[in-house]
């Protein structure tokens, strides 16, 4: 008996991709980034579509293409460069419709003809060569590492990251040292932290391509105009007409957020001081564990945050910002 793909055919439908010979973006963060708002902003553009974890093997769609249904075998697969290139030409080709989006989502589109993909779960020692195989435009979102780790309960993909081996070769025997010690009887909080660090070892530590686009989660929420202007000549984007409109909407993810974050966004005056979203972390942890992160990230040689300041290091900042809280 043939059974007949009903999820394929509805996605199939939902989409019309013709390619308009711009290229294509990659946007790398790690979860609880900002990523989906960064995406939904770059998916207002006309014609665009989107990818959203089009590596994450929760989707069983992303499982039968990857031919992996575990973190540990996607993290450490020997031939992830043949495997992602076939892939990601059958995303581009659409070839996989179950990853559509249905046209009466929001973030949903019958006609498009460029393509935005969020990667969070994976490749992020592979990000040149996203740039290089699919002659591709990149996005580097970065978090503060404290928010980031707080707005989790695990980390499923920390176990393997020191078998991913672009990511080992950037280690120390020392950090790899740390790596292990931590596994073995660190909190939750410095788990999260040294999850953090190895997601973000790449961008933050090796020489960038200028034509990339790296940007922060604190400026994308306080000053989304100058971002929007910065990622228009980064990308080659028309200019954005709707950006009041989309700050003033919570994204997808929020239903993931905590409840203060959920209660911000149902208030009619968030502008008055989107600030909070920034802030908050302060008081849910205490003095020895910020002070911990930090040297933390001092031993991975990262410097793009420090240690009393809610923003990043003055020489990676996009918009002037005090350097206080």
């Amino acid at each position: 008996m043939v059974r007949f793909n009903f999820s394929a055919l509805k996605g199939r439908l939902s989409n019309f991709h013709f390619d308009n010979g711009k290229p294509d973006i990659f946007i790398f963060a790690t979860p609880r980034s900002g990523s989906t708002f960064l995406l939904e902003l770059l998916q207002s553009q006309p014609g665009m579509k989107i990818y959203d974890e089009p590596l994450s093997l929760r989707k069983k769609a992303v499982q039968r293409e990857l031919q992996v249904n575990r973190w540990q075998d996607l993290t450490t697969m020997n031939n992830r460069e043949e495997i992602f290139k076939r892939y990601f030409e059958r995303l581009k080709n659409n070839k996989v419709p179950e990853l559509n989006r249905p046209v009466y989502w929001r973030t949903g589109r019958l006609f498009t003809r460029r393509i935005v993909y969020k990667i969070l779960h994976g490749g992020e020692d592979m990000i040149p060569w996203f740039a290089k195989t699919f002659s591709a435009k990149i996005v580097l979102l970065i978090r503060h590492p404290i928010p980031t780790t707080l707005s989790h309960e695990k980390f499923p993909r920390l176990p393997f990251l020191l078998e991913q081996p672009g990511i080992r070769y950037l280690l120390t025997d020392q950090q790899v040292s740390l790596v292990r010690d931590v596994l073995a009887k660190g909190t939750t909080f410095q788990q999260g932290i040294i999850n953090w660090c190895l997601q973000n070892k790449y961008a933050l530590t090796q020489k960038l391509d200028p034509n990339w686009a790296l940007i922060s989660y604190e400026e994308l929420t306080l000053f989304p105009h100058e971002i929007a202007k910065y990622l228009e000549e980064k990308l080659d984007l028309p200019p954005f007409k709707n950006i009041d409109q989309l700050i003033r909407r919570p994204s997808e993810s929020t239903s993931q957020s905590d409840s203060e974050t959920r209660s911000f966004f149902d208030k009619s005056n968030q502008e008055a001081d989107r600030s909070f979203l920034i802030k908050k972390w302060k008081d849910r942890i205490s003095k020895d564990e910020e002070k911990w992160a930090f040297e933390t990230l001092d031993k991975f040689k990262i410097d793009y945050y420090q240690f009393g300041s809610f923003f990043p290091a003055t020489q990676y900042r996009l918009v002037p910002i005090g350097d206080g809280p």
